[in-house]
């Protein structure tokens, strides 16, 4: 027992010749997305350097004795050793180069874990995790016999240091300490990876890489939320939409009954025992949200949401000024602010994913329709860029044709296109013009009356268009009587041997009722007449047609 515990911590003399050794570094360039455009070299900080050793090593039958980890920071250069004072260990030093950054001084915090050995590392634009095997579980046996053996750096080329799950860009934050050299890092309880760096007003700015032991798909759908939420830029969009599409490409790879995940909510985080709670920008304490409700991700789910990523991106590049709403808007949120854009192809694509009505799109495009018509030439050229966006047969720009036709080209190419069993989006185009008094054009009546007349004549009857109202009537009667039938809609006018026809009388006796109401106008008195008429008309060939059949019955 005495010998065992005398050799329980074993030390070796350097000579300065062995110090002065020349070392092998196999080298590896971080290219760190989003730094391209920074300037090299434009920050210099001070070299630095500093150690690790293993929690056993100091024990005699551990794989971790005598063995420990230094590094040194010069520029954008990171040098790791890992080093034994009882084996030789091979592959056991690398030199990372950092494209673009700096390393800051004493930017690198070394921990371990039961089974890995985790180094974070902070530059003046980045932060990285490097998940490494911790020694213990390298091999089979936990007694080292043998001379040498491989370091924990020797798998270190199959490392992707773009991961965005031990990747990220610092973002740029109002108040961030440009010059600082200042930093720390460390693991919480969690295995979430936090990094802090000063601020100029003299608090700190944290900044969460995710558990690495949780599953992948669950880490980048958490990373994309949280991206639509606190980085609210075009760059934080197009990460938002890379980490859908990786969590998408997770669940792909794994059998169907197990393709899901648990959409994480927002602030359940700070629920967890040890964390710290959430604070308002008193210093409060924010309450915590109760009664969450568990809600399940299968692939299909996850598609809608790269759907909505890549939508939530072509709203910002069109209008700049949608960024900073867009991140964490729903499904219904973005088909406003697309409608608001004039990106209506988009808008009706998001519908379409989500299983959602196209009313807004409709109402959307009919008030924009109004307000060209009413609106100079300044309206005139700021349409033709949303009309490009969309994905009209031909876009004609001569002089006969106006952007304000387009724009009702483009409404009536909508309604003949995306047809609903009650005709909704007549009905809601047909409401939203008549409201803001603007005169329906007649490709819009035509188009109605051959799929509605009997609501057409409703819509008008409440907005009191009385004589658009005796018009149509009129002209309803002598269609159901054989005259331009196929304008209304009628497959076979009245006759003997064709089906039973129709009129709406509860709104014609409306309509009367209407016109009636003034008898000293004399414009009523004649259109109402107009109609009395027509119907006399109509009841004396229903009488006739009527007779025809119940004699043909008898023959």
């Amino acid at each position: 027992m005495a010998a065992a515990g005398a050799l329980e911590r074993s030390f070796v003399e350097l000579s300065g010749a062995e110090r002065e050794r020349p070392r092998h570094f196999r080298e590896f360039t971080v290219c760190s997305i989003g730094t391209a455009n920074a300037v090299a070299g434009a920050v210099k900080y001070s070299e630095s350097a500093g150690g690790f050793y293993y929690v056993e090593s100091g024990k005699l039958f551990s794989v971790t004795r005598n063995r420990f980890i230094h590094w040194k920071t010069s520029g954008d250069t990171l040098e790791l050793m890992e080093e034994s004072l009882d084996i030789n260990l091979l592959n056991n030093a690398i030199r990372l180069k950092f494209q673009n950054c700096s390393v800051l001084p004493g930017g690198v915090y070394v921990s371990e874990t039961q089974n890995r050995v985790i180094i974070l590392m902070l530059t003046n634009q980045t932060v990285h995790r490097l998940l490494l095997p911790h020694p213990s579980r390298m091999y089979r046996s936990e007694l080292v016999v043998d001379s040498q053996m491989q370091s924990i750096f020797t798998d270190i080329g199959k490392v992707d240091f773009t991961d965005p799950c031990n990747y990220q860009l610092i973002p740029a934050v109002p108040g961030i300490s440009p010059n600082s050299t200042a930093s720390t890092a460390w693991l919480s309880s969690d295995g979430e990876a936090l990094f802090a760096l000063p601020c100029a007003s003299g608090g700190i700015f944290v900044l969460k890489l995710p558990p690495y032991d949780i599953p992948a798909g669950t880490v980048m759908f958490e990373y994309g939320m949280r991206l639509g939420r606190e980085v609210r830029t075009l760059r934080g969009l197009e990460k938002q939409g890379n980490c859908y599409l990786a969590a998408l490409n997770c669940l792909r790879l794994i059998r169907p009954e197990y393709a899901w995940i648990v959409q994480p909510v927002s602030g359940a985080v700070y629920d967890r025992p040890g964390a710290s709670p959430k604070r308002n920008h008193d210093g409060e304490c924010t309450a915590a949200p109760t009664n969450r409700q568990i809600e399940i991700l299968e692939l299909e789910d996850l598609e809608k949401e790269c759907s909505l990523a890549r939508i939530r991106l072509t709203l910002a590049q069109h209008d700049p000024s949608a960024v900073a709403v867009a991140g964490s808007s729903s499904a219904e949120e973005m088909v406003t602010l697309l409608v608001q854009a004039g990106l209506f192809d988009t808008a009706i694509s998001l519908c379409q994913t989500f299983k959602l009505p196209l009313t807004p799109v409709f109402e959307g495009l009919a008030f924009k329709c109004i307000k060209l018509q009413f609106g100079g030439e300044a309206a005139q050229a700021e349409a033709w860029a949303w009309l490009a966006a969309n994905q009209l047969s031909s876009v004609i720009t001569t002089k006969e044709s106006s952007a304000t036709d387009e724009a009702w080209r483009l409404l009536s190419t909508y309604l003949e296109r995306y047809k609903v069993q009650n005709n909704l989006y007549h009905h809601c185009v047909i409401n939203k013009l008549l409201s803001h008094g603007v005169p329906l054009p007649n490709w819009l009546i035509n188009s109605y009356k051959k799929v509605d007349a009997a609501e057409l004549l409703r819509l008008y009857l409440n907005y009191d268009l009385l004589e658009e109202a005796v018009d149509l009537v009129s002209e309803y009667v002598d269609a159901v009587l054989g005259k331009g039938h196929q304008y209304f809609g009628i497959e076979f006018p009245l006759s003997a041997t064709a089906p039973m026809v129709w009129l709406p009388y509860s709104s014609i006796d409306q309509l009367l009722q209407a016109l009636g109401e003034n008898s000293a106008n004399s414009h009523n008195i004649a259109l109402s007449q107009k109609i009395l008429d027509k119907l006399e008309d109509y009841q004396q060939k229903v009488d006739k047609a009527t007779r025809d059949l119940l004699y043909r019955r008898t023959l």
